[in-house]
């Protein structure tokens, strides 16, 4: 597995958006590609809040985040670091505004 050097993954989850329900497949992780898994502690075929998982193919990054944040509205985001301070971090995150999702 690639190892993720220097940089930092962080779940978030806060209240501004809504999103759908949805769930990955973590057969492969830890072979084929990471997982991460939130809250620390969950089953993640059976409660995790949030999913990520992340694949290194030659010169490309494939990610997927999925997850139903804990209200009715929510987001749900993976942000990137050089450091542990999070400064200057790269975030991709999932919302829906009323019935159009969106991933930036």
């Amino acid at each position: 597995m690639v190892q993720m050097t220097s940089v930092v993954a962080v779940l978030l989850m806060a209240s501004q958006l809504s999103i759908a329900n949805s769930q990955m497949d973590i057969t492969p992780c830890g072979r084929l590609k990471g997982c991460l898994f939130a809250p620390p502690g969950c089953n993640p075929s059976a409660d995790c809040g949030i999913q990520f998982s992340y694949q290194v193919n030659e010169a490309f990054l494939n990610m997927e985040l999925a997850g139903t944040p804990p209200s009715q509205i929510g987001y749900i985001a993976v942000g990137f670091s050089q450091d542990d301070k999070m400064v200057d971090v790269f975030f991709f995150h999932s919302s829906k505004y009323e019935r159009m999702n969106e991933v930036e």
